[in-house]
């Protein structure tokens, strides 16, 4: 049986998420776990993306979900950070019942690899996150960077393959998802 993995693009439909003249969240985060659902084809594992026409964050609020987090091993919800123009840096977040973050920590050092301030992983309990986790499935937030920071942005648009390679590894990594071919990731 494979491992099943959601992949959540944050914001969307009529909430943009943060802004900056570097790019607006909503879009972002949609390159982004494109580019992840893609590069998880190479791996034994099942994908399904959150309709990319809807706020998740909105449909838990509203109990208007539209998949059940507990068909899923594995919640992964994309964002980027927003706050002062110095502000830089990856991080992730888990809910504060995730027993482990061993899968984080690897995210969040290959992100680190790339180029990024890293910021560790953090609990807390995010509506989406936490929806999930309650149905049984683990989860977590990444914030790739900080949309609000022009070194950030740089490196997020300069190595974007790199970026989603190091995410996607990570992931694969921590879980122990193998390659199609059967290698285990690096």
């Amino acid at each position: 049986m494979s491992f099943k993995l959601l992949l959540i693009s944050g914001h969307g439909a009529n909430d943009p998420g943060a802004c900056s003249s570097y790019g607006i969240e909503r879009d972002e985060t949609r390159k982004v776990v494109n580019r992840m659902f893609n590069l998880f084809k190479g791996y034994d594992v099942v994908v399904d993306v959150y309709p990319q026409n809807r706020n998740c964050y909105a449909d838990v609020c509203n109990g208007n979900v539209q998949v059940n987090f507990a068909n899923y091993d594995y919640v992964f919800e994309v964002h980027f950070n927003s706050l002062s123009a110095s502000a830089k840096g990856t991080e992730i977040y888990v809910t504060n019942a995730e027993s482990g973050t061993t899968v984080e920590q690897t995210v969040v050092n290959k992100l680190a690899s790339v180029g990024f301030v890293n910021r560790g992983v953090k609990r807390t309990d995010f509506a989406v996150i936490n929806a999930a986790k309650r149905k049984g499935a683990s989860s977590a937030l990444l914030e790739v960077c900080f949309i609000s920071n022009a070194q950030d942005m740089s490196v997020y648009k300069n190595k974007f393959a790199d970026v989603c390679n190091a995410i996607v590894s990570g992931i694969a990594q921590g879980f122990g998802i193998k390659k199609i071919s059967g290698d285990k990731i690096p």
